[in-house]
């Protein structure tokens, strides 16, 4: 069916304000108020049906769409589709070159330019060039929404064709099927519903109809003519249905709609039938039903909370009751322990103000005292700098000229330790020597000079100690030995270059790890040890030399005899008593030694002393000391004035006090009375609040829970499907659409 004859079935004007109609009472009852605007300007200006169907302006979706739809279903006087043709319009907003589609309608046709479009098989790809689309096609598949309409003629049922020219009692009967089927998830149920459409169907009544009646629905007079208007949701209640229970029993929705008359000369010439999608047209408050179950729980749990909180009100005040008692007794301790106190402050301040009075002679000695002060200070300032100087003796500055008399008895200690034990080893040797000659006799005198040389030879050079010293000073080379023969150049040597000596010795120490004033005591003490034991054996060898000579001669002239012997045996008691001499020397300087580190250390303690009794006097960074002692006393003074005039003020308000806390005693009578009160009307608010609960709250969220929420679940399940209800032929999957049907109905008139 080509437009143009889709424009002839609607060609009378009665058509438009039929569906002007239609379009008011629906709008109507959903308070959309550019819907009713729109019908009221086509019935008011007469518009042609070309009009309508050219402009396609009519719209029931709040949405930017993308796809509008119009379904044409073409029927019989009893509701039986003919044909159905399907009318799209695609909205091109950005202009784009080509739009997509989907559509399963055949014999597609532009019918309002010469853009063209390719499909393969539901897909559609229209070459738009920045414009509109305008296209029909025809479609086999049933419409969601199907209609029966029954005619009664004096209470029985007629054909429509019969029922022409006839004249009595009519009753025209439409029936509504709504076969669609959706299955939404609300708060996590599965829940089966259909689409709410609304059927809005309208006829023009001519002046042969009389005493006309609507049932669900209503009559519109429109200048001479009558028009019947019938508004149903087909198949909504049961999609509301909630498993039986009273609420959703009462409520009224019509499924059909009913006119009857009494007419003469039956003829009806326009019936229309307008099916849309419901949904679309909930206001934004039925949209948000989901919260109604959020404001239950949150009401359920209020009334819980206020429960539980009168119950711990009544406890507390009650506890609060209880403990008054300890309060009035304490704030009765509280009087008598401010009298207490108030007698007490009052003592403090006479005690202050006798402390005042005894300071204040002090005050006027204070110039006095600064002035001694000042002598004590020079005095130990005196003190400190002898102290410093004769700790400075003890300790030397490490130089070679001043080692200090510590470290000088240690190293005169250690020579005398070694003179006393080359001593023993010489009054040893000269035993073994009278032994020898003892035995001898005139063998001794035969005997070569050349072997007690020798002998002498083999001790001086297995002395380790000296032999290191001289090859570390430089005077021996590794493997040299010495003899009594060089041991004249030896000594020379050493003496020669003491400084060089003591020096190089240094320096050997200091590589070793020594500081250089230690590594120079050191050095010094060993250049003076070892020169030392050089000349006793150095005078030793002269004397050994001149007493050989002497024995020799002796021996050679009078071996054996008697005299030879007694100067051997004086030799012998001379080195004896040198040994034991050397030996109480060493003794004597050893214990001096420790007395001299003895003194040291008690002068050191004694010169800390004196530092601090010295800081102590002068100040230093951690205390002002005794210096600052004049001004601490000023400021003694200063802040026991302060004193004084702090109590005399505390003391001032011993009154105040006292009265306030004599109040206090007297008021907490009043509150135990007040409390009592109280805590009468907390146990009844209590009371209250727990009937309330059970008796209002809960009853209230019972009912909601047995009926309102499965209706309430429902509802939001069908409004969903609504919106998922955008197509009847197809539509692009990122699209917003909204579709329509109209039901043009056969005339029933005598004529062929």
């Amino acid at each position: 069916m080509k437009l143009q004859e889709l424009k002839k079935i609607f060609s009378k004007k009665y058509a438009i304000r039929v569906v002007a109609g239609a379009l008011v009472i629906t709008m109507a009852a959903t308070g959309a108020t550019q819907y009713t605007a729109y019908a009221e300007r086509a019935a008011e200006k007469q518009e042609t049906t070309e009009d309508l169907l050219d402009q396609a302006n009519v719209k029931f979706s709040q949405k930017t769409i993308d796809k509008d739809e119009t379904v044409y279903l073409i029927s019989e006087a009893d509701g039986t589709v003919t044909d159905t043709i399907v009318a799209d319009h695609l909205y091109n907003r950005d202009g784009a070159k080509t739009l997509s589609d989907v559509s399963n309608l055949t014999d597609i046709e532009n019918v309002n330019g010469e853009e063209k479009f390719t499909k393969d098989g539901d897909k559609m790809t229209w070459n738009a060039d920045g414009k509109d689309i305008y296209y029909q096609g025809h479609s086999d598949a049933k419409a969601p929404v199907e209609q029966k309409v029954t005619y009664m003629l004096d209470g029985k049922e007629i054909a429509p064709k019969d029922l022409a020219g006839k004249s009595g009692h009519v009753t025209i009967h439409y029936d509504y099927t709504n076969n669609s089927t959706f299955t939404e998830k609300v708060n996590g149920e599965d829940v089966s519903v259909v689409v709410p459409f609304a059927a809005i169907t309208g006829m023009v009544l001519n002046d042969d109809f009389k005493n006309v009646k609507v049932s669900n629905g209503r009559i519109v007079q429109n200048g001479t003519k009558t028009v019947a208007v019938g508004y149903t949701l087909p198949g909504f209640k049961d999609s509301l249905q909630s498993g039986g229970g009273r609420f959703d029993k009462d409520i009224d929705i019509p499924e059909s709609f009913e006119v009857s008359a009494d007419v003469t000369d039956f003829q009806l010439e326009t019936a229309m039938t307008v099916v849309v999608n419901a949904g679309n047209l909930m206001t934004a408050s039925t949209n948000n039903v989901n919260s109604l179950s959020g404001d239950m729980n949150r009401l359920q749990s209020s009334s819980k909370k206020l429960v539980d909180g009168s119950g711990k009100l009544a406890d507390g005040l009650s506890t609060l009751q209880s403990s008054l008692t300890t309060f009035q007794s304490g704030a009765k301790a509280l009087a008598g322990g401010v009298k207490d106190y108030t007698n007490g402050v009052s003592k403090l301040d006479a005690g202050i103000s006798t402390m005042k009075k005894s300071v204040s002679p002090l005050e006027k000695q204070l110039p006095t005292l600064s002035k001694k002060l000042k002598t004590l200070s020079d005095g130990v300032g005196k003190l400190k700098d002898g102290s410093d100087k004769l700790l400075a003796g003890y300790e030397g500055d490490g130089t070679a000229e001043n080692p200090g008399l510590t470290k000088s008895m240690d190293a005169l200690s250690k020579g005398a330790k070694q003179l006393s034990d080359g001593a023993s080893a010489l009054d040893a040797g000269i035993g073994q020597l009278t032994g020898a000659l003892s035995g001898v006799g005139e063998s001794f005198g035969k005997a070569s000079a050349g072997q007690i040389t020798s002998t002498i030879d083999a001790k001086l050079n297995t002395n380790k100690d000296l032999m290191t010293l001289l090859v570390g000073c430089g005077v021996l080379k590794a493997g040299d030995k010495i003899t009594l023969e060089n041991i004249d150049t030896v000594v020379a040597t050493l003496e020669g270059g003491q400084k060089q000596i003591i020096t190089a010795l240094a320096t050997n120490y200091v590589k070793a790890g020594q500081d250089q004033g230690t590594a120079t005591v050191t050095a010094t003490g060993a250049y003076f040890k070892a020169l030392d034991g050089l000349h006793q054996v150095q005078a030793a060898k002269n004397a050994l030399n001149a007493a050989g000579k002497q024995l020799s001669d002796q021996l050679s002239a009078t071996a054996g005899s008697k005299e030879t012997q007694s100067q051997i045996a004086k030799l012998a008691a001379g080195s004896k008593q040198l040994a034991q001499g050397s030996k109480q020397l060493s003794d004597g300087l050893a214990k001096a030694d420790q007395g001299v580190k003895k003194l040291a250390s008690g002068q050191k303690q004694l010169s800390g002393g004196i530092d601090q009794l010295y800081n102590g006097i002068n100040g230093s960074s951690d205390t002002k000391g005794i210096s600052s002692l004049a001004g601490g006393l000023a400021k003694l003074v200063a802040g026991i004035n302060k004193l004084d005039e702090g109590s005399n003020k505390i003391v001032a308000n011993n009154q105040k006090l006292t009265n306030g806390a004599n109040k206090l005693y007297d008021g907490s009578g009043k509150i135990v009375a007040g409390v009592d009160k109280l805590a009468a009307g907390s146990k009844t608010l209590a009371d209250g609040m727990v009937q309330f609960n059970e008796e209002g709250i809960e009853t209230l969220v019972n009912a909601y829970n047995g009926d309102i929420k499965p209706l309430a679940n429902r509802l939001r399940a069908a409004i969903d499907a609504g919106e998922d209800y955008e197509s009847f032929s197809g539509i692009e999957k990122n699209m917003n659409g909204d579709v329509k049907f109209i039901y043009r109905m056969a005339a029933i008139t005598t004529e062929e």
